[in-house]
């Protein structure tokens, strides 16, 4: 995986942590701010906020058949004349050969992760390729999936570029403010694993859509861009 950091940052996940291979420190505010390199129709520096949901579109995978095949009996040299054709049908041996994909409606998707229900967004332009990249975009603390999808406007980027966008939604604090748990000094405690939910995102989408396994990029905001560092030190081989 690599990331584009902060909104809107660009490194390699792969690069993994810097030289020293230590952890960003996240702020304790979470209102670190970046320049854009997505600039897509002039982002300014608006906060936005805890917003509702809205219906669910979420599927599961599908399965495929492994056709059976069995071998044939020749007939062997009998001097009695009797042909013994044996049913040779040898059978076409389909496995691996029919797609897994799953057809995933854009919109809500819903994600069992650590015995909790997860959620994010997704965006699929009409007509896109398999193996396409992916770029997770993470809102800030407070903020929500659907606000960063309409904050960002990456669904216009992924139109013109032609990629995947997934907007992950995280948990709710004690003041019921929406935040990815990067360890915050005012979080203590929390457990919250958003690197392993955030990764479990990825893996449906390339088992389902078939999405790009070497270019998988992520984003975001504030709390989001802290998340993106955080992934590119945890999630570098993703």
């Amino acid at each position: 995986m690599r990331s584009l950091l902060g909104l809107i940052l660009a490194t390699p996940l792969a690069a993994g942590c810097g030289d020293n291979g230590e952890k960003p420190k996240p702020s304790d505010t979470g209102t670190e701010t970046s320049a854009p390199v997505f600039n897509a129709g002039g982002l300014d520096d608006g906060g936005s906020d805890d917003g509702g949901s809205d219906d669910s579109g979420s599927d599961d995978g599908g399965s495929d058949d492994g056709g059976s095949d069995d071998g044939g009996s020749d007939d062997g040299s009998s001097d009695d004349g009797g042909s013994d054709d044996g049913s040779d049908d040898g059978g076409s041996d389909d496995t691996g050969t029919e797609s897994t994909l799953v057809e995933m409606e854009n919109g809500r998707q819903d994600l069992m992760h650590d015995g909790m229900n997860r959620k994010y967004w997704l965006y699929q332009p009409d007509g896109i390729a398999e193996d396409a990249p992916l770029v997770l975009v993470m809102h800030g603390y407070g903020g929500n999936a659907r606000d960063i999808q309409t904050y960002s406007r990456m669904n216009d980027v992924a139109d013109e570029h032609g990629f995947v966008v997934a907007y992950p939604q995280g948990t709710r604090d004690d003041d019921s403010s929406r935040f990815f748990n990067v360890g915050y000094a005012f979080h203590p405690g929390v457990t919250v694993d958003d690197v392993g939910f955030v990764k479990s995102i990825v893996t449906q989408l390339q088992s389902n859509l078939g999405v790009s396994e070497e270019n998988v990029f992520a984003t975001g905001m504030s709390n989001g861009g802290e998340m993106s560092y955080m992934l590119a030190c945890q999630a570098a081989d993703v």
